[in-house]
This record gives structure tokens, C-alpha cells and sequence, in this order.
């Protein structure tokens, strides 16, 4: 098992060169921003909607709260960081550890970049980034940000699988655009729309960066496990809001990007083909790239949070030591002895079903599973290394062998006792209820 220590040994670009780029992506945002201000609204309405045919009711525009803008794009500027922590390695290494595929042109991009950080290390920019010790709240660049699950409560119209907005707010450009910064910001909008327009030839590449990364944005490393339905969504909701302010400033920028020998809007006779070509090529739903598959995979996490039951509003007393939820009412103490309680219970249900005989000792930590498993049913009971593959016949023989007469479900001829086998499967059926709900009043601890 590799350790998250020896993947931040491997690591090529410093911490220091990664604040950097995460600035320059916020001077990148900020162009996106003004681009956005001065386009006309019927051009909008057709960037806020993945539809082919049909545009959105109400244009896109900048979101009203600042916190919201800060984080969706701190999702993607952890795509920024991860790419280059990932990208910077053999293709070898990179696909051993990481999963993660780049193509040809990604790759020198890249390189390039870091080329740029690398022969420019005078700049005063780039200075001020090695030596600052405090890095933004919001980007992690270690990995994923363990607090992105702390979301709040933005309003989400996941019809068009955007967020409603109101008034203009974004982030700040940087305090002096230095000309390295610009070069870098303009090869960074380079490289993200080579990650948004790649286009698989085979309807679908888990291992391209966004699409992986996507997928690793749905591990809760703190906790060891899968983040529910909910965040997932105002994660990918997150991804798909920056890059289609990214889409529309590779399309129509205000502002000519001189690094690429790339035009401002003026230089395009008719703006609304233009725009229409390049949403079509990567925006919008079937294009076969990673904004189709991502929005298709946000329209199930919403397709399953309709579906699931919500929470319960929680209301607590002025000691934060009772708490209501609907008519029931109880205190903290109440709900541990509840909690503890239902631990014993499962214990004595569990000691049951092993037919009061020794249970076998597994150590959690131990378990061995692959996390990027694409073989549907895959589980981590059918891995070798953990030898679960036999358990059922473990437990045959406990009943047959270890287990008392009084307590068999076969006799001496090998005849099920029916009425015995059917109080056992209840008895099992209690068990996995107890211990889901078990499993939902200890999530979080």
C-alpha cells in the first residue's frame, strides 16, 4: 500500500510554486468575469444550460454570494494543484499510483508551465508566494480539502445543473500582474480547456484528469469512506460552474491573450458561431467529454437525493444538553446510553448467530480493497488478500461442529430444522437493521 508520505516525496513542484498558480487561476477567474459581464444575456442563457437545442430560462451569471465563488473555484483549483502534483511524474509512476492518464499535449503543458515557474524564480510574485507560511482556507493543496463537505445552504436549480445567481462578485485579481503571472494565467486557461475539450473516442475515460479527479473528490480521506450523495453534487456542481466561465472566456474573451496568439471577441465577425461551435464541442449533453459524463453523474446524485429521506430538524435547549426532533425529546446522556445499548445488543445478536461460539478477530486496518475497482459488484469480501472468500463455510462449521445440539439447524443426517432456519434468518434480518441504524447514529464519530 503506497502512503500519502511517500506520494509527497515524489513530488516534483514545491508548495510554494502551487499558491502561485492557484493565484494566477484567480487572475484567470477575474478576466472570466469581466468577459461575462460584457456578453450579451441570449449567449448566456445558452452557456447556463447542457441542453442542445433548447437554452436556459435565465442566463448565467456570477454568483451572489462570495463564499459560494471561493469555493467552486477552490474545487477546481485543487484540479489545478493535483494535476501538477500528478502530471509531473513518469507516465508509469503516475498510472501505478495515481490512475490518472494524461494525454501528449497535457503533459507538455504542463511541463511547460512548470518550465516558466522554474526559469523565473527572480520574480517578485512568486518570491512572496515561497515565503508565505499561511495557505488559503479553502485550497488544500496537499490533496482534497477535507472540509469541502462543509457546504452551505446556496440555492441549487439543478434542472440546468447550475447554480441562480444575481449580482456580479468575484474573486480579486492580483495585487500587481506581473508578467509572469499573465503568461502563466493564459497557459493555465490553455491547459484547462485541453482537460475540458478531450474527447473519448470510446464514449468514456475514467482515467482522464477530470473525470479522475472528479472521482477523488468523492473520497472523505479524514473519515476513510465514500462522501454522500449530497455533497457529491455541490462538488460536481462546483466543477461545471468554473468551467463554463472557463469555456466562455477560451470562446469570447474580452481581452486578447497574447501568450497563445489567441484573439479578443472583436476579431470574430459572428460571435454567437463561434461560442455555438465551442459549447457544442464540450458543454453540452453527449459531446463525449468530461462535462457530459460530469453532469450526467450529478443528475443521479440529484436523482438520489430526492429519493432519500431527510434529516430531521434538530432544535436544542440553551445548555446544548436536550434536544427535540418532531414530538421526541431527549438529552445527550439519554441518546449515549441509547448508542451503548444498541452496541450491547449487537454484540449478544452477533454472539448469537456464531452460535455462541469464538467469532473470528479482524483487524479493520488490515483489510485490503481497491479503491478504483470498476468491476460492477466488485467487493472487498472477494479480495484475496483477505480470505473472506470462504467465510460461509466457517460459519457451517461452527454450526455443525463448534456449535451445541440445541443450537444446530441441521441434524445428525443432514436435514434442515425448518422452524430453527426460519427463527435464525430473523434474527439475521434484526441484526443488519440494528446495526444500520447502528451505522447512521455513529456516522459521524
Amino acid at each position: 500500500m503506497v502512503r500519502s508520505q511517500e506520494l509527497r516525496d515524489l513530488t516534483v513542484i514545491d508548495e510554494g510554486k502551487l499558491k502561485f498558480l492557484g493565484r494566477c487561476f484567480d487572475q484567470l477567474i477575474y478576466w472570466g468575469r469581466e468577459t461575462l459581464e460584457s456578453t450579451a444575456p441570449e449567449i448566456c442563457r445558452w452557456l447556463r444550460t447542457h441542453q442542445v437545442r433548447w437554452p436556459a430560462r435565465k442566463p448565467f451569471k456570477m454568483l451572489q454570494e462570495q463564499s459560494t465563488v471561493k469555493r467552486y473555484v477552490g474545487h477546481f483549483k485543487q484540479l489545478i494543484y493535483y494535476t501538477f502534483r500528478t502530471g509531473l511524474l513518469d507516465n508509469e509512476t503516475c498510472e501505478r499510483m495515481y490512475g490518472i492518464r494524461f494525454t501528449s499535449g497535457q503533459k507538455q503543458l504542463i511541463h511547460e508551465i512548470f518550465t516558466m515557474l522554474s526559469d523565473c524564480k527572480n520574480d517578485s510574485l512568486l518570491e512572496e508566494d515561497s515565503d508565505e507560511d499561511e495557505s488559503d482556507a479553502d485550497d488544500d493543496i496537499d490533496g482534497v480539502d477535507s472540509d469541502i463537505e462543509d457546504l452551505d445552504d446556496e440555492p441549487v436549480v439543478f434542472e440546468d445543473l447550475v447554480v441562480e445567481t444575481s449580482q456580479c462578485h468575484g474573486p480579486a485579481p492580483l495585487p500587481i500582474e506581473s508578467k509572469l503571472s499573465i503568461r502563466v494565467a493564459e497557459k493555465l486557461l490553455q491547459l484547462c480547456i485541453q482537460f475540458l475539450n478531450q474527447r473519448f473516442p470510446t464514449g468514456y475515460d475514467p482515467h482522464s484528469p477530470m473525470l479522475h479527479f472528479s472521482a477523488v473528490l468523492a473520497i472523505q480521506t479524514e473519515h476513510g469512506r465514500f462522501r454522500d450523495s449530497t455533497t457529491c453534487t455541490s462538488l460536481l456542481a462546483g466543477l461545471i460552474w468554473t468551467s463554463r466561465l472557463l469555456v466562455l472566456e477560451y470562446a469570447l474573451p474580452k481581452r486578447e491573450y497574447a501568450t497563445l496568439g489567441w484573439p479578443s471577441r472583436e476579431a470574430y465577425a459572428d460571435q454567437a458561431t463561434r461560442f455555438r461551435d465551442v459549447r457544442e464541442a464540450c458543454l453540452v449533453e453527449g459531446c463525449f467529454c468530461p462535462i457530459s459524463e460530469i453532469g450526467n453523474l450529478m443528475g443521479y446524485g440529484i436523482h438520489l437525493n430526492k429519493r432519500a429521506p431527510q434529516p430531521g430538524k434538530i432544535e436544542w435547549d440553551e445548555e446544548y444538553m436536550g434536544f427535540q426532533i418532531g414530538n421526541v425529546q431527549s438529552t445527550i446522556t439519554e441518546f449515549e446510553k441509547f448508542i451503548h445499548g444498541l452496541i450491547d445488543s449487537l454484540e449478544a445478536m452477533m454472539h448469537e448467530l456464531f452460535f455462541e461460539a469464538e467469532q473470528p478477530q479482524i483487524v479493520l486496518k488490515d483489510i485490503k480493497e481497491r479503491m478504483v475497482e470498476e468491476k460492477p459488484g466488485y467487493s472487498f469480501l472477494s479480495e484475496p488478500k483477505n480470505g473472506f472468500e470462504n467465510g460461509h463455510l466457517h460459519v457451517l462449521d461452527l454450526m455443525m461442529n463448534a456449535a451445541s445440539i440445541s443450537l444446530r439447524l441441521l441434524d445428525d443426517q443432514g436435514r434442515w430444522n425448518i422452524p430453527k432456519a426460519r427463527e435464525y434468518l430473523e434474527r439475521k434480518a434484526t441484526f443488519l437493521m440494528l446495526l444500520m441504524l447502528g451505522n447512521i447514529c455513529t456516522l459521524h464519530h
